[in-house]
């Protein structure tokens, strides 16, 4: 019994001091960064061209790479049923056409100015600002 109370104690006192002395060997040595998507919304109702009118909510955007360089596109352009689509002016990408309520991404990796598109409705336009971390 004395020696299992002895070996409690020393494994006791091995941790604690473990914990007090290394903590690094405890925890992980890297804590990642939870990368948040960004997200556009094609506006009701933009199939139809208006004065003063912003298409892609927001239609200018910042985002920083490894934080937030991901980019979601959804049509919300419920009440004309319209299609729209995200095209880069520079060709780096393009998505499908999209219907009412899907979504489409694209995740960004060179700092730069983008600006976009859509093609079916060329005065639907935008722009993403990508910045380094």
């Amino acid at each position: 019994m004395k020696r299992v109370l002895v070996a409690v104690i020393v494994a006791v006192i091995v941790v604690a001091t473990a914990m007090v002395l290394a903590p690094s060997l405890l925890m992980p040595r890297e804590v990642k960064q939870v990368i948040k998507e960004v997200n556009i919304i094609m506006a009701d109702n933009s199939y139809k061209k208006y004065p003063d009118q912003e298409y892609f909510r927001p239609s200018e955007i910042t985002v920083v790479i490894g934080v937030n360089n991901t980019v979601v596109w959804t049509n919300k352009d419920i009440t004309g049923s319209a299609l729209h689509d995200v095209t880069s002016d520079q060709d780096l990408f393009k998505s499908s056409l999209l219907a009412p309520n899907e979504s489409w991404s694209y995740t960004f990796s060179e700092p730069g100015e983008y600006k976009y598109h859509c093609q079916p409705h060329e005065w639907m336009v935008g722009k993403v600002i990508v910045k380094k971390k």
